[in-house]
C-alpha cells in the first residue's frame, strides 16, 4: 500500500464530521485501488465504506482472490451478495449502533451514478432499515486528499516518468522524413506497452505533425513527416497504477521563422511557468503566467484553448486544475501535489506545438519527473 491507511481515515472522517455524516461510499475505482492497493476494472465490480471502524472493501465471489491480497492489511473484506448489496453496506455500517447512520457520497463524481443511489434510498426505507440509515450527498473528499502524493506514490510516479522518458529515446531514431504518423505512434505504443509492465497506455498516443498540428488533440494519420515540421508527441504509460503525461514537439530539420517562433514562444511560457511555480501560489497563477507569454507575443487566446495543465496520478487527469478558470484552479498548490505544465499554441492551416513536463511541487518550487531535454532536433 502506498498511503498510510490510518491517517487517511483520520482526514477522511475530518470530512465527514464537518458534513454531519458517518461514513463514506467510495465507488471511484482509482480512489478504491488508493484506499485498498486492489485494482478493478469496471464501476459496480467493488464498493468501499470509509468508518470511524476502518475500511471495508465489498466485493463478489469474482474477487474472492482480495481477501489473500489483504490479509495482513487493514481492510476488511465483505464478499457481498449481489441480490442485496445494499443489505450488505448498511449491515456493516450499522454495526453495533443504535443511532442514525448517515452515509455520504461524492455527488460530483460521475462514478456514484443516480441509479445506484436511488436503489440505497429505497433499500432505506424497508423495515428493516427505516429511521435507522440515511444517504446524503456530500462535496468532494478523495480527490483534495488523493492531490497531494506520499513519498511512496511520487516514487513510483519518478519510475513510471523514466520508463515513459526511455520508450521515447527508443523510438526517436525512427522520428523522420517519410515516416507516417501512424507509424511513430505505432511503434511508440509498443515501447510504452512494454516498458508499463501493466500494458496499459495512459490515454492514446498523439502525433501530429505539420498542418496536422494545428489542434491539440490531433488523431494521427498516414501524413508523412517532412523537412521543417514540427512534430507532437503526447504520450503516457500506467506504472503500478499510476499514469505518466509528456509531451515534446519533435523539430525536423531547420524550421522557417513563423514555425520557429511558434516553438520559441511555447517553449519560453513552458519554462518560465515551471520555474516560476511556488507553493501558495494557485493554477489560475501558473496558467496566467504562460498564458500571458504567448499572447505577449501576438498570438490569440483561441490559439492556446485549453488550460496550461491538470492533475496526474492515478487517473490521468485529477486535482489540482492549472487553468484560468477560479472555480476550477483557484485552489493553493501546496507541496506534494503532482501536475502537468503543458501550454500550446495552434496555429490553425500552419502547425501547432505544446511542451509539457509532468511536475511535483516541493518546498522550493516544481521539478520536472522527466529527464528528456525541452528541444529534440532530429535531422
Amino acid at each position: 500500500m502506498n498511503i498510510d491507511l490510518e491517517q487517511t481515515v483520520t482526514q477522511i472522517m475530518r470530512h465527514l464530521r464537518r458534513a454531519d455524516a458517518d461514513c463514506l461510499l467510495v465507488r471511484d475505482l482509482a480512489s478504491i485501488r488508493y484506499l485498498t492497493g486492489c485494482a478493478f476494472h469496471s464501476i459496480g465490480d467493488a464498493l468501499v465504506l470509509v468508518s470511524q471502524r476502518g475500511v471495508t472493501l465489498f466485493t463478489d465471489g469474482r474477487y474472492i482472490s482480495v481477501k489473500r491480497m489483504l490479509k495482513n492489511q487493514p481492510v476488511g473484506v465483505v464478499i457481498w451478495d449481489r441480490k442485496d448489496i445494499p443489505g450488505a453496506i448498511f449491515d456493516v455500517a450499522t454495526y453495533r449502533r443504535r443511532t442514525k447512520m448517515v452515509i455520504g457520497f461524492e455527488q460530483s463524481h460521475d462514478a456514484m451514478s443516480y441509479g445506484f443511489v436511488q436503489s440505497l434510498r429505497n433499500a432505506a426505507q424497508r423495515t428493516r432499515w427505516r429511521s435507522a440509515v440515511t444517504i446524503h450527498a456530500l462535496p468532494d473528499i478523495m480527490l483534495p486528499i488523493r492531490s497531494i502524493k506520499t513519498p511512496a506514490e511520487l516514487r513510483l510516479m519518478r519510475r513510471a516518468t523514466a520508463r515513459a522518458d526511455r520508450a521515447l529515446q527508443n523510438i526517436l531514431p525512427h522520428v523522420k522524413r517519410g515516416v507516417t504518423e501512424l507509424d511513430i505512434a505505432r511503434l511508440l505504443n509498443i515501447e510504452l506497452r512494454k516498458l508499463s509492465g501493466e500494458d496499459e497506455l495512459s490515454f492514446a498516443t498523439i502525433v501530429a505533425s505539420g498542418q496536422n498540428g494545428d489542434t491539440p488533440h490531433a488523431t494521427p494519420g498516414n501524413r508523412k513527416i517532412k523537412r521543417g515540421d514540427l512534430v507532437t508527441i503526447d504520450y503516457g504509460l500506467v506504472y503500478q497504477g499510476y499514469h505518466t503525461d509528456t509531451t515534446r514537439t519533435i523539430i525536423v530539420g531547420r524550421l522557417e521563422s513563423r514555425a520557429q517562433k511558434l516553438f520559441d514562444t511555447v517553449l519560453a511560457a513552458q519554462q518560465t511557468a515551471q520555474q516560476a511555480a511556488r507553493p501558495g501560489m494557485t493554477g489560475c497563477d501558473i496558467d496566467k503566467i504562460a498564458r500571458d507569454i504567448i499572447l505577449a507575443a501576438g498570438y490569440r487566446e483561441k490559439q492556446f484553448p485549453h488550460g496550461t495543465g491538470h492533475g496526474v496520478g492515478l487517473d490521468i487527469h485529477e486535482k489540482p486544475h492549472i487553468t484560468s478558470s477560479p472555480k476550477f484552479g483557484g485552489v493553493p498548490l501546496v507541496p506534494g501535489m503532482v501536475f502537468s505544465i503543458e501550454p500550446g499554441i495552434y496555429d490553425e492551416g500552419f502547425t501547432g506545438c505544446r511542451l509539457e513536463n509532468t511536475v511535483v511541487m516541493t518546498e522550493t518550487g516544481a521539478r520536472s519527473l522527466s529527464r528528456l531535454p525541452m528541444e529534440i532536433r532530429v535531422p
